[in-house]
């Protein structure tokens, strides 16, 4: 990098700086976005961020506070990246969405966003209350019938949300002790995805949905997160997996790796479905019929539907090629079966007993030919996507890890 690019960067960085009227405040953002996109400028980013800590080493050792805030100050990346974070948000959307989309292109970079979250803590909240005001506005404009009210840019916030939620420092932010309530920053995330349409076809899934799911499973990298959704967030968690039916290729991969981190962890194992066999149909099948009614909502207590969601996006739909030229060759395996059966007993006239014993209970082989109510109905399988089917084999791999998910 040459002196001119440098000097040329640190007097747009000194542009940024300046009170400027919107519009030309915007066509400086439209200049730091070209450069957003050149490793060169990045570069200087970074060696802006570094020579910025190193200074602080030095100075913790050697000089006073005073001092080490002053040369701070005049650290044009650092005071110029800080202000263009104090952008979003701001009353005209054009500078918000413009600084939103600058931030997500040096975010793109590793080492550059792990060096911003260092250097502004507060970074993932700003986005994350930025991210709020966003909804409450869309609501109000929805409410007052007036959608150009307004400028918003939800989806590329989230698509910058779903580049620093990649990071540690990101998530502790996210989960952090001093929030008001656990799920102060999740909820918003949670609740565009309980509005998502049920039709993969629709835009949503491209600018919003795909960053979402994004967002969900880098979070759920955190402890926390998985036992937050686990306990106090079951009927959420379902919901999410209903949606699996609806989503479009594009987004099935992420949701199958969130589906993935969250059947590796054993927590959730306890949570499928009743581990009384005996009992199993009668129960899975008053479930059904029960969501089928649409009687009453389920219990707060439920059960996990990840399990069925894999099951159903796997399984042969009703009716279908597959599904019959499965029920041909399994009975044609039964028959063959019963044949060889029959044979045996009148050799084995001494185990009768013991084979009236195992007849009162359900047997393994029995328990695995039992297909759920809800599979049975709703299956809408096989999926066409090789990495979607190997995904959610993983995901069931990942649940026979322990003998209740087996």
């Amino acid at each position: 990098m040459g002196e001119e690019s440098e000097s040329s960067y640190n007097e747009l960085l000194q542009l940024l700086l300046q009170q400027q009227s919107a519009d030309v405040l915007l066509q400086v953002l439209q200049l730091l976005l070209q450069c957003s996109a050149d490793a060169d400028f990045i570069r200087f980013l970074i060696e802006g961020f570094s020579a910025s800590r190193h200074g602080q080493k030095q100075q913790q050792q050697q000089q006073q506070q005073q001092q080490q805030q002053q040369q701070h100050q005049h650290n044009p990346v650092i005071h110029g990246l800080r202000r263009l974070l104090r952008l979003i948000g701001s009353r005209d959307g054009r500078l918000s969405a413009m600084s939103t989309e600058v931030l997500i292109n040096l975010t793109a970079n590793e080492t550059l966003a792990s060096l911003m979250l260092y250097e502004y803590k507060d970074m993932t909240n700003v986005l994350m209350e930025n991210l709020k005001q966003q909804q409450q506005q869309q609501q109000q404009q929805h409410q007052q019938g007036n959608e150009d009210a307004v400028p918003l840019h939800i989806g590329i916030t989230l698509m910058l949300l779903s580049n620093i939620t990649r990071h540690k420092a990101a998530i502790d932010a996210v989960f952090s002790p001093q929030l008001p309530v656990p799920d102060y920053h999740l909820l918003p995330c949670l609740l565009l995805l309980h509005e998502a349409p049920r039709d993969p076809q629709n835009v949503y899934w491209k600018e919003q949905g795909l960053f979402l799911l994004h967002i969900l499973r880098n979070v759920t990298a955190n402890d926390e997160a998985v036992e937050f959704l686990l306990l106090r967030r079951m009927k959420t968690l379902n919901k999410l997996m209903d949606l699996l039916r609806h989503l479009p290729p594009l987004c099935q991969a992420p949701f199958l790796l969130l589906a993935l981190r969250l059947a590796c962890r054993e927590q959730l194992h306890p949570l499928l479905l009743p581990v009384d066999h005996n009992k199993l149909q009668q129960t899975v099948q008053k479930q059904y019929s029960q969501q089928q009614q649409q009687q009453q909502e389920p219990s707060p207590e439920e059960d996990c539907q990840l399990l069925l969601a894999l099951c159903c996006f796997l399984y042969p739909k009703p009716d279908s090629v597959e599904r019959a030229k499965a029920r041909d060759e399994l009975a044609a395996q039964d028959a063959e079966e019963d044949k060889q059966r029959q044979q045996q007993r009148q050799q084995q006239d001494q185990e009768q007993q013991q084979q009236k014993q195992q007849q009162m209970g359900v047997t393994e082989r029995e328990r695995l030919r039992f297909l759920h109510p809800t599979v049975d109905a709703c299956s809408y399988g096989p999926a066409a996507s090789a990495e979607g089917r190997s995904l959610a084999v993983e995901c069931l791999a990942a649940l026979a890890t322990s003998p209740h998910g087996r």
